[in-house]
């Protein structure tokens, strides 16, 4: 079957693909499961070792503290005893009495297995007494006030080889025991509390230290290599082998050295001497301060772990072979109806040496639908924000339009002028009828409040999107979002519509409100501004609809406003004369609305407020509608039209509920002052705002296309690029460039933290080429890599 297979005439990659992708997944399985499974015995093996080990030595420990106790209490019960007291302060004994208590040294030695001697100095007569037969009593004393040197006299060799003498310790003693020989410790007593000073006297205990270190000894003969070699070091760094044989140097410094690095001079670490690693574990007795170790050979440890991994390799390298073979059938069987399937595509368009044709074939269905799709779905989004920009420049800025230049504007939203035929006088001119509808949403502070900015984009888009489908069944219309809290369509009227009847416009924006309202619960006023037939004139009509909008506080949400509901609403004047303020303050004050004069509007609302303190309660409400029109006509008649983000609905609703006059002029006076804010950045620049948004709404769109720029925008809207870069830097302090870098750093984000796609991936789809700038832009604004990132993140949701 594998030579069937090598034979193949034509050999392609899906199926060497398929072959060594089921090799590579059997071998990468078997070699994950064999690292798992080996890197866990390892862990395993260790973790045993060290609580094996942890074990002895809490035992060494146990007994090494046990050992030091008893001979704590016997040593301060000897030092209590009357015999010892007589031998410690006695000037001169007599015979008899000397023989009694060095019989009672005696007994003391034979009564305690692990004592060699005991020996008592008397600084007071010089004399050193001891339970040896070698040497009972030496009376030779140096001039130091300690016992003369003798070989045979241990105390004088305990003072003389050490350079401080502990109370309550075990101290080694150079000399060896005069009777067995072995090795000895000293446990001292005395009577100062700031150490040993010669011409004091001295209680010492000569311990056997072969019975110290029985224990250890008994442990390294049972344990062999599985505990390794335990020996103990004292407080002061000198090591005890129950062996007799000295600790190599090399092996003990570096384990004093990590011994003093911790606090409890215990724990479980590694270190290397003479070429080897070695795993230590220490332990120290509290009472002695002495630090029992366990010293263990790397390869001692790992030794059978070590050969149970190369057998696993081996194993591993047969079961390889055998799913080699196993490869070779199922990709054989899994590749024939792909074999069938690639037999029958073109071979246009494959290279010399392209033989994966199912992926050519899939790769190129798949660049051509998803090419097709993305341009058929950017030029209707780009085609979108083309008209809704036409339309907003139509509405807010056509008093400086030229004529050509608003025709244009207005062919390019698709409502060209073209007369009807049998049209009167307005058709024989040539002139088409127009007419601007606002449609303002209701309760607007409890749609921001209760919708994303997402959210809210997503309704007005629909609202538009609505009323040219419903309104365009009957004229032709173009609406757009007008970046506050309301929509206007633009529609140019038939010559059924030449008489302004209130059932045509119930039968056009009802239906209307009532798709919004089951669709998006969302409640609509709609107003209608007259009719009109030159296009220059829309903004007029716009701020006419809009005017006509603040009607909605009369008659109510969901109304349908026209001229002639407002002239049935507003009625005859009421009777007398008290709403009017005199000629010259009324000036004033709409000079100051119109210039924007901060001082003017202040001076003005005080005046006003003046003159309102006299009115009777019932007649302020309507004296204030009143002056609030006055407002709202001077901001129509201000350079450029009534700014639209410059709403009075607010302010109309709130003036009406304040219960003071201080309240009501507290809410005039902020009304003032925004008034003069949006003054303030009218001059800064504000008429290019629908411009800026158009831009942001194209990056928005365009952000993953890599070819997208400031050119890019500059030729979709016929205009300069450099005069756009300037608006938009003047508007937002930033380049157009590194505006649609932020948006494709946003994006980028987002995907971070909500998909697992890579980081590659991730820069392509938003629109990045290069890797290195890509990476750049990222840590400028985050800080961090995309990677770091992604993990930051993750932390982060999992708190």
């Amino acid at each position: 079957m594998v030579n069937a297979l090598l034979k193949r005439p034509r050999p392609r990659k899906y199926w060497i693909r398929l072959f060594w992708t089921v090799i590579l997944l059997i071998t990468l399985v078997l070699l994950v499961f064999a690292s798992v499974l080996y890197a866990f015995i390892r862990h395993t093996a260790v973790a045993l070792q060290q609580e094996a080990n942890r074990k002895v030595l809490n035992q060494v420990v146990y007994n090494l503290d046990y050992l030091n106790e008893t001979l704590q209490s016997l040593t301060l019960a000897s030092y209590r005893d009357r015999n010892v007291i007589t031998l410690l302060k006695s000037e001169k004994l007599d015979d008899f009495q000397l023989y009694n208590r060095l019989y009672a040294l005696d007994a003391l030695v034979n009564a305690n297995r692990f004592l060699d001697s005991v020996w008592v100095y008397n600084a007071s007569s010089g004399c050193t007494y001891s339970s040896t037969t070698a040497l009972p009593v030496s009376c030779a004393a140096s001039d130091g006030g300690v016992p003369a040197a003798d070989p045979r006299n241990l105390i004088a060799g305990a003072i003389d080889s050490q350079q401080a003498m502990p109370m309550l310790k075990l101290l080694p003693i150079d000399s060896a025991s005069p009777t067995s020989g072995s090795g000895l410790f000293a446990y001292m007593m005395y009577d100062s509390l700031s150490g040993y000073k010669p011409g004091h006297s001295l209680l010492m205990l000569a311990v056997r230290a072969d019975w110290v270190l029985d224990n250890i000894k008994k442990i390294n003969e049972a344990g062999g290599s599985r505990i390794g070699d335990v020996f103990v070091i004292d407080d002061r760094g000198r090591t005890y082998s129950p062996s007799g044989e000295s600790v190599d140097p090399a092996l003990v410094r570096p384990i004093v050295a990590r011994l003093g690095e911790t606090a409890d001079r215990a724990g479980f670490f590694t270190v290397r001497a003479g070429g080897d690693k070695y795993f230590v574990t220490a332990s120290r007795a509290e009472e002695s301060g002495w630090t029992s170790v366990s010293v263990q050979r790397h390869s001692d440890v790992y030794g059978d772990i070590d050969r149970i991994a190369r057998f696993t390799f081996l194993s591993l390298l047969g079961f390889v072979l055998l799913g080699a073979l196993a490869s070779g059938f199922v990709a054989n069987r899994l590749y024939r109806p792909v074999d069938r399937l690639v037999r029958i595509l073109p071979r246009e368009g494959m290279g010399e040496d392209e033989r994966d044709e199912l992926k050519f074939a899939e790769r190129a269905y798949l660049r051509m639908s998803a090419r097709l799709s993305d341009l058929q779905s950017d030029r209707d989004q780009t085609r979108r924000l083309l008209d809704t920009y036409n339309i907003q420049r139509l509405l807010t800025e056509s008093r400086a339009l030229k004529r050509e230049e608003a025709e244009t504007l207005l062919a390019d939203a698709g409502l060209k002028a073209v007369p009807s035929g049998a049209d009167s006088a307005r058709t024989q001119a040539g002139e088409p009828l127009y007419a601007v509808v606002v449609l303002k949403i209701d309760d607007h502070d409890s749609f921001l409040r209760a919708r994303s900015e997402q959210e809210r984009r997503l309704c007005l888009f629909a609202i538009t999107n609505i009323a040219e489908e419903i309104i365009g069944d009957r004229f032709p219309s173009r609406a757009a979002d007008m970046r506050s809290d309301h929509a206007a369509v633009l529609i140019r009227l038939g010559d059924d519509a030449a008489e302004e009847q209130e059932s045509l416009w119930s039968s056009l924006l009802k239906p209307v409100q009532a798709a919004v309202l089951g669709y998006y619960a969302l409640s609509m006023t709609a107003a209608v501004s007259d009719s009109f037939t030159d296009i220059r004139a829309a903004s007029r009509y716009y701020d006419q609809a809009s005017s006509r909008a603040l009607r909605r506080l009369t008659l109510g949400k969901g109304a349908i406003i026209t001229a002639s509901a407002q002239a049935t609403e507003d009625g005859p004047e009421p009777p007398g004369e008290f709403w009017k303020l005199p000629y010259e303050l009324q000036k004033n004050l709409a000079d100051a609305v119109r210039s924007g004069d901060r001082h003017g509007l202040t001076e003005g609302l005080r005046s006003v407020r003046t003159r309102y303190a006299d009115l009777p309660p019932q007649m302020l409400d309507h004296a204030v509608l009143r002056l609030l029109a006055l407002v709202d006509q001077a901001l129509y008649e201000r350079p450029g039209g009534r700014p639209p983000s410059l709403s009075l609905n607010a302010y109309l609703r709130d003036a009406l509920e304040q219960e003071t006059l201080d309240d009501l002029f507290g809410l005039l006076g902020r009304l003032a002052e925004e008034i003069a804010e949006e003054s303030d950045e009218s001059r800064g620049g504000r008429k290019n705002r629908y411009l800026i948004d158009m831009i942001k709404d194209m990056t928005r769109l365009h952000y993953k296309d890599p070819g997208y720029s400031l050119q890019a925008v500059a030729d979709a809207m016929k205009m300069s690029a450099a005069y756009l870069g300037r608006c938009f830097r003047e508007q937002e302090g930033i380049s157009v460039a590194d505006w649609i870098v932020e948006v494709r750093l946003s994006h980028a984000i987002d995907l971070l933290e909500r998909t697992d796609d890579s980081v590659s991936d991730i820069m392509r789809e938003t629109g990045f080429v290069s890797e290195s700038t890509f990476f750049k832009w990222f840590k400028k604004k985050t800080g961090m890599t995309p990677k770091d990132y992604r993990l930051h993140a993750l932390k982060q949701a999992n708190r």
